[in-house]
């Protein structure tokens, strides 16, 4: 399982933000990723605005 993680930085600000929703592999994980940076790439403010988005491996183990 993988989650898509964005860090959004703008004017030494930054915001972290995740779907709520985990991907079965890697590859569908990394299109939604490639779709996010195209709205992202898009529709950013000004050209001070960065963005950092990674498919993380979750375990399926995890304990909460």
């Amino acid at each position: 399982m993988y989650a898509l993680v964005i860090v959004l930085m703008l004017n030494g600000m930054y915001s972290v933000q995740a779907p709520n929703m985990v991907f079965p592999d890697l590859e569908t994980c990394e299109r939604m990723k490639e779709l996010n940076t195209k709205v992202l790439r898009d529709t950013a403010p000004n050209d001070s605005a960065k963005f950092y988005a990674v498919c993380v491996k979750v375990n399926k183990d995890i304990e909460v």
